[in-house]
């Protein structure tokens, strides 16, 4: 989810720090992506999610981007209440699915509808709700993410298996300059040290959202410390907002206070002019946007090139993508032939 309401406050607010790319103008750059972001985005339009993730590097090599694709590890536990009130929202969009599927069954026998024609048009209109609702109840499973892993061992695309949450591991790969970019549509990533964030990344177009952290900071007379501490009072995965503190106002409290400390003990609280809610742990939320107790060392130094390929690695990976895409054998090709220009010259 991110930090609520940011983004739409940025574009109002500091429209200037948000720019359009063409992916040729990062042509050189190295960039960490949150991989659960764009499971859930691919599998939203379609089931065949290795054929987007497959087309998704594809694309970034042609333009001469790098990618190294950072896994999420176990959520810490003040995000649990976040989970759980997902996992709700899908109980009952999955409890939905069934009285449409009940009412599509009765529709032969629904007295209110008089001919054929009405009764197909409401058997159609149900099926496309059901059909829209099942689109919202994607989950993730285990073996979705084995079968990436596998294909990006395949393709010598580097990747890391986080212990704790991926959009830390990306910010921090960036802030330690691993990774020139971040890509990911989460805004919590521009908060928790992310300099540039990639944003709206689309199969079918060859244009993205750039944010610029500096740039933020600079536009908003921010420093870091507040700016931080401003998308807490917004709202995030970790706390809640504070009912009537909208970015609008968060963000005047923090330039008059400077710190949510001072903003708490001015205007939060019994007798004041706003209450906090029962999740309103800023100083761990700060902690757990800032501090990244699971990036391991050994990342720094990882290398995020594209490996060569090797032996008959060609015809594997082209039978693998084969297997689990509809593409068509030419489109494949091409593809791999832009994906890997050694393989022109690897002996097959």
């Amino acid at each position: 989810m991110g930090i609520k309401d940011l983004n739409t406050f940025l574009k109002v607010n500091a429209c200037d720090s948000i720019q359009e790319y063409h992916l040729f103008e990062l042509k050189g750059k190295r960039v960490s992506i949150d991989v659960s972001i764009y499971f859930y985005k691919f599998l939203y339009k379609n089931p065949r999610y290795l054929e987007s993730f497959f087309l998704q590097i594809a694309k970034l090599l042609q333009y001469g981007v790098t990618p190294i694709y950072v896994f999420d590890g176990a959520p810490p536990k003040e995000k649990q209440a976040e989970i759980q009130c997902r996992v709700d929202k899908k109980n009952e969009m999955k409890k939905l699915v069934e009285t449409l599927e009940a009412e599509v069954v009765n529709v032969a026998e629904d007295t209110t509808v008089n001919t054929e024609e009405e009764r197909a048009e409401k058997k159609a209109k149900l099926e496309e709700k059901i059909k829209s609702t099942n689109k919202k109840i994607i989950s993730v499973k285990s073996e979705y993410i084995r079968n990436l892993k596998f294909m990006l061992d395949l393709l010598n695309i580097p990747y890391i298996q986080a212990e704790g949450e991926a959009d830390i591991i990306c910010s921090q790969l960036n802030k330690r300059g691993v990774v020139d970019l971040v890509m990911s549509d989460d805004m919590d990533l521009i908060v928790s040290g992310t300099q540039f964030l990639l944003r709206e990344f689309s199969l079918g177009s060859n244009k993205i959202q750039h944010y610029s952290l500096d740039k933020i900071l600079e536009t908003l007379n921010l420093t870091m410390e507040q700016w931080v501490d401003f998308c807490i009072l917004c709202g995030c995965d970790y706390s809640k907002r504070v009912r009537g503190m909208g970015p609008k106002k968060s963000i005047e409290y923090i330039r008059e206070y400077k710190t949510i400390e001072a903003v708490e003990e001015a205007i939060i609280g019994e007798g004041k002019k706003f209450q906090a809610p029962k999740s309103f742990d800023y100083k761990r939320s700060r902690e757990l946007l800032t501090v990244a107790p699971h990036y391991k060392p050994e990342y720094d130094n990882i290398s995020v090139a594209v490996g060569t390929l090797f032996g008959n690695q060609r015809d594997t990976i082209f039978q693998f993508i084969k297997k689990n895409t509809i593409l068509s054998d030419t489109k494949i090709r091409n593809r791999l032939a832009f994906m890997y220009p050694v393989m022109n010259s690897v002996e097959e």
